[in-house]
């Protein structure tokens, strides 16, 4: 997107966007159920165009049931195919958008716990086959996150935090940290939330990466954390306060993009936490993520923008790269990464999945599945 077309969707608030949320908050009480997408994509128009979808009770039903069946072991209690109910929104941002550029996603209650980039388009694609996809609690807080500075240069700053203390620490924490101590070149690695906090007000970093679980609670969002260790945890809370000048959080974690359904406790939520608290973006996961491939996608992301690619199309492309990547590449991958895996346990899993893929066709894709790549989302500034 050119620089001056960007400038002045982000003057209306509307920036390659499509922006769904129910009408009932648009117009007085009884009207007809109704989604509202908003679109601007071209330098010359004075404001966003809005396009209406058809949406009643029973297609607000179909939703829930499609959002109750987006991981695999519940595939079975959604539609066939599980995106079927949300095609009609994801069509709106295609029909106002061109290939290759960034679409901007505003999401509404239930809609924040959909990976829309992944939802299938007429042609078999998915819509981040097509276009970069960025997420925002808000259309105000995207401006916050983008302000007056250009495009970010490539990251060469990170801190990071791995959790190797408590019940459930990620399998390949190690994987996971290397991704990062690989493609930037000032990695500051730091144990504990003492000294997380000491060292975040102390300097800019371009990267603040969490390889720890996340978790959220539907109704209780002041639970709504990162796991740093044994018994210590960074609540949304401990995170609004914070004054932050950071580019990119990324949580390397299960759950930690949740927002609650209930809109007046939205504002609670890990990532939005994180944008008030001043970072320009995060990417964050809707559920919980395998480990390895969540390793694998990770590292081919910072590779890619190390090399200057922007946030939202190193994230496309890396999901496209992990969709396509064979078990013979994934052997190859692991077998690269095991001189760095100490623990006995880590290794132990590593291991493990070798057997496992010792037994698989050669060219039988792995990670294809929307449960491997589909939970990654970029939520703020998409440069």
């Amino acid at each position: 997107m050119e620089a001056r077309t960007a400038q002045r969707l982000i003057e209306s608030a509307i920036a390659a966007s499509i922006v769904s949320v129910p009408v009932a908050t648009l117009v007085r009480a009884g009207a007809e159920p109704r989604f509202v997408a908003g679109a601007n994509r071209c330098a010359d128009d004075s404001a966003p165009r809005l396009v209406t979808i058809p949406h009643t009770p029973a297609d607000h039903a179909a939703l829930r049931d499609a959002l109750r069946g987006i991981e695999p072991d519940d595939r079975h209690l959604a539609p066939t195919p599980w995106d079927a109910p949300f095609r009609p929104l994801v069509e709106a941002a295609v029909r106002h958008s061109r290939p290759g550029e960034t679409v901007w996603l505003v999401p509404d209650g239930l809609l924040h716990h959909v990976p829309l980039h992944a939802v299938g388009l007429p042609d078999g694609g998915a819509l981040s086959d097509r276009n970069p996809v960025c997420f925002s609690p808000s259309a105000s807080l995207m401006r916050l996150c983008l302000g007056d500075a250009g495009p970010p240069a490539a990251p060469a700053s990170a801190l990071l935090i791995a959790d190797r203390t408590s019940e459930d620490v990620l399998v390949f924490a190690s994987l996971e940290t290397h991704a990062v101590t690989a493609h930037i070149p000032d990695a500051t690695t730091v144990s504990g939330k003492r000294e997380l906090l000491r060292q975040l007000p102390a300097r800019p970093f371009d990267v603040l990466h969490l390889a720890c679980h996340g978790e959220f609670r539907p109704g209780r969002h002041e639970t709504s954390a990162v796991a740093l260790g044994r018994d210590e945890r960074l609540t949304a809370y401990d995170v609004v306060d914070l004054r932050l000048r950071v580019g990119l959080v990324t949580i390397g974690a299960c759950e930690s993009g949740l927002g609650s359904l209930d809109l007046a406790e939205e504002r609670f939520g890990l990532v939005r936490a994180f944008l008030q608290a001043g970072a320009k973006s995060v990417l964050a996961t809707l559920w919980k993520v395998d480990d390895l491939s969540a390793a694998m996608l990770l590292d081919d992301f910072y590779a890619r923008l190390s090399g200057g690619t922007p946030r939202a199309d190193a994230l496309r492309q890396a999901q496209l790269a992990l969709r396509r990547t064979p078990a013979q590449e994934v052997r190859q991958y692991c077998l690269s990464k095991r001189p760095l895996v100490v623990e006995t346990e880590e290794r132990a899993e590593l291991d493990q999945v070798l057997s496992d893929l010792d037994v698989l066709p050669p060219d039988r894709l792995v990670f294809d599945d929307p449960y491997h790549w589909a939970p990654f989302q970029l939520y703020g500034d998409w440069r």
